[in-house]
């Protein structure tokens, strides 16, 4: 397999995980919470260092990442139908 591809892959699962976390904030109790903003706040300072060393195509990360908000999205508009 293609390891440039397949590290795209990895990071862009990460980056989407990290956008998508938000959604989880105020759900948990205090430290849960305090974790989750710990967490978000190592995950893009991760990124950063990524794309600041040129170890990610940030135009082909984003790409990726847009597909798996995409698939989230349709996830999420299938559960909605089946609780009509």
């Amino acid at each position: 397999m293609n390891k440039q591809l397949e590290s795209h892959i990895l990071v862009a699962l990460f980056k989407a995980t990290i956008e998508q976390q938000t959604a989880l904030k105020g759900k948990f109790k205090h430290k849960s919470n305090q974790s989750f903003n710990q967490w978000q706040r190592l995950g893009n300072k991760l990124l950063d260092e990524l794309e600041e060393q040129n170890q990610v195509n940030e135009d082909y990360l984003n790409s990726i990442t847009d597909l798996y908000h995409s698939v989230g999205n349709l996830i999420r508009e299938e559960q909605a139908k089946k609780e009509k």
